[in-house]
């Protein structure tokens, strides 16, 4: 809860779902109450007010995240969707090998190909993950 004891409560779902609950309210509501754990907590009709905001929370990545003199890490070269929680690791990874750029030790090109594999990589997994659940 936000001060004063005001609740909040986030859903992470497709563009396609955002929209529809964008345009019928109601549905989020109805949503939030049938949850099986949430709802006793978060009391639903405390929400029947509040106004919805919706964010695209989509992955990106930079076309070249790195150059002559200048590379990018973490965020600013990868952003996966908030559910991957890939965030740390990514970050983690991403400053050990711009370290590496920095020092001459390694190629700004391949710093961007390894990139590219790993944002390939990882729009393969969603891809197949989101195939899944539309057959479930």
């Amino acid at each position: 809860a936000l001060p004063p004891r005001q609740p909040i409560a986030a859903y992470h779902t497709s563009v396609e779902h955002a929209g529809h609950l964008r345009r019928h309210p109601d549905a989020w509501h109805r949503l939030l109450a049938q949850t099986e754990i949430l709802s006793d907590r978060l009391r639903p009709t405390a929400f029947a007010r509040a106004e919805l905001h919706f964010t695209d929370a989509s992955g990106m990545a930079r076309d070249a995240p790195a150059g002559q003199n200048w590379a990018a890490c973490g965020d600013a070269a990868i952003a996966f969707d908030p559910v991957a929680s890939q965030g740390l690791l990514n970050a983690i990874r991403t400053g050990i090998a711009v370290t590496d750029v920095a020092m001459g030790d390694r190629d700004p090109a391949s710093y961007c190909q390894e990139m590219r594999k790993v944002w390939r990589s990882y729009l393969d997994r969603h891809a197949m993950i989101t195939a899944q659940r539309a057959w479930a």
